[in-house]
């Protein structure tokens, strides 16, 4: 398989506090050290406010991959959903979370949503989580720019438009204002499954891209577009729909839900992100002192979270996101 890699490189930007990783010593601070080396998610859950955990672990990210970057783009993914799959009473929800339920590990570097055999979705758990993050945070700090604009006059035969507007989680920066979803499917009528067919996000930012892959199916060479799905974007979806639930619009919101390629956090995926962030550290048998976690093996930590779980406790959101509670210094056992 040739990969060519269109994307921008990343480069380490300065977020704004609220968004902020804790550091080593910050992890540390008044806490004492739990070090574990199995059960990995029963024991970041049971950590209790005045510990941290160390995970005694070699080769999280498996071995054959150089590092956390080379692991999140070439690593193994998990099929969340095939449109082809989707009938009236069957959406890409209820195709996400039969996937979810049947994972065979955890060590996935994200998801993948097939469109067609030319062209399929990726969806990072972890950017699922700081998605929705950022759109809590503009909603809580009123110094902060979202604006959403819907143009669904044609809807029943082409889907929404909508053009929203955020603020950026790096600081100094302006808004990103260009963030374009077109054929968004908020009518339940039979023609939203050929709608999310055509399904595009316009945006430009360094998260994201497109991989053009040429694989091999059956006895010839295909072009393989696979569009990632950002942060941002994420964000810029679930305001769109609690757009619509403000407005009182719920069928049009539900539609929404149900055709979206990729799975709504719960709180306690939330709670979880949280810990891991904020609440542990990793040692391996070539590592002197315990270090933080990198993007990598927080990645598979949260897929090993819905292999143990399941979709009902971690991606099937028990009430309304913008209700989930993000205060790092609020970081609730799961003991009892």
């Amino acid at each position: 398989m040739k990969v060519i890699d269109r994307r921008r490189s990343k480069k380490s930007k300065p977020k704004k506090t609220f968004f902020k990783n804790s550091g080593i010593k910050e992890i540390k601070s008044e806490r004492e050290p739990v070090t574990f080396s199995d059960n990995l998610v029963k024991n970041i859950l049971f950590l209790e406010n005045n510990q941290y955990g160390v995970i005694e672990y070699n080769n999280l990210i498996p071995e054959k991959y150089n590092d956390s970057v080379e692991f999140m783009k070439h690593g193994t993914k998990r099929v969340i959903g095939r449109l082809e799959h989707l009938a009236s009473d069957y959406t890409a929800q209820d195709c996400i979370r039969d996937c979810l339920d049947n994972t065979s590990s955890g060590r996935y570097s994200g998801g993948i949503f097939s469109i067609d055999e030319g062209f399929e979705f990726e969806i990072k758990l972890l950017n699922c989580l700081e998605g929705l993050q950022l759109l809590y945070y503009l909603h809580k700090d009123k110094r902060s720019a979202l604006s959403v604009d819907l143009y669904d006059g044609n809807s029943n035969n082409v889907g929404l438009d909508a053009i929203v507007s955020l603020s950026s989680r790096t600081k100094g920066k302006s808004p990103y204002d260009s963030i374009k979803f077109s054929r968004v499917p908020i009518l339940d009528n039979g023609r939203k499954k050929e709608i999310l067919r055509t399904l595009r996000v316009e945006h430009n930012c360094e998260y994201r891209d497109y991989d053009i892959r040429r694989e091999s199916k059956h006895t010839e060479d295909v072009d393989l577009i696979r569009r990632n799905f950002c942060p941002h974007e994420f964000a810029a979806y679930y305001s769109i729909l609690s757009s619509y639930l403000d407005n009182d619009e719920r069928d049009k919101a539900k539609v929404m839900f149900d055709m979206s390629l990729f799975p709504f956090p719960t709180q306690l995926s939330v709670d979880f992100h949280k810990k891991v962030e904020h609440q542990t550290l990793i040692q391996e048998s070539s590592d002197k002192n315990p270090r933080l976690l990198k993007e990598g093996e927080k990645e598979i930590l949260m897929w090993c979270l819905v292999h143990r779980l399941g979709y009902e406790k971690t991606f099937k959101p028990e009430r309304k996101i913008l209700e989930y509670n993000w205060d790092k210094s609020c970081l609730p056992s799961y003991s009892k």
